[in-house]
């Protein structure tokens, strides 16, 4: 609550607090859990090496105990690092890391993760590659019956404008004019009404 609430120096203290309650009460299982936390607050701090710290001990700590939800988690939050710093390639692969232990976890982050790493194949120039992934995060965001569904629908059809296959481009456009509006999203419906106008 303190870090959401962005009292960030507070919510450092409780999480020291909480480590060394942990450990004193024999509950060494939510170590893990309260280092990847304050990991992710590190880093919004701009104490990376801090972070890393706290995030590669809580993955090592996952993997150990066969924790694929967290492990993804902690995964996904491991890659900010180099993808902010350009280092887009060392991003993609703990996302790639990241997917595979949702997938394990049968977690609904697969399709969040899928649409990083498509993004991530736009901007390495690789569209080929980013339509699969696109196609991924809309298959997963179907059976989850997510709000993202509409996002994605419409990035696949840029993607594939992007690729020069117009028919499929409006097609996929048309889905995503059926999706956006319940979405409450009008970014993203004023941006699909442009790119069906410049059409």
């Amino acid at each position: 609550v303190a870090a959401t609430a962005k009292q960030s120096q507070r919510a450092l203290v409780l999480f020291g607090t909480a480590l060394d309650r942990a450990s004193a009460s024999g509950r060494g299982d939510l170590v893990p859990q309260i280092r990847a936390s304050r990991g992710r607050l590190l880093f919004t701090l701009g104490r990376r090496e801090e972070a890393l710290r706290d995030m590669e001990s809580a993955r090592a700590s996952f993997e150990r105990a066969n924790d694929p939800a967290s492990l993804a988690r902690v995964l996904n939050d491991l890659a900010i690092d180099p993808l902010a710093n350009g280092r887009l390639a060392e991003g993609e692969v703990l996302l790639e890391q990241a997917l595979a232990a949702s997938r394990a976890a049968g977690s609904s982050s697969a399709g969040v993760i899928s649409m990083n790493l498509a993004m991530i194949s736009l901007l390495r120039g690789f569209p080929d590659r980013a339509e699969l992934r696109f196609r991924e995060s809309i298959e997963t965001y179907r059976r989850s019956k997510s709000r993202r569904l509409g996002a994605a629908v419409l990035n696949l059809a840029l993607t594939l404008r992007d690729l020069g296959r117009r028919e499929e481009t409006l097609s996929v456009l048309a889905e995503a004019f059926a999706l956006l509006p319940s979405t409450g999203d009008e970014g993203y419906l004023t941006y699909a009404l442009r790119l069906r106008g410049d059409d």
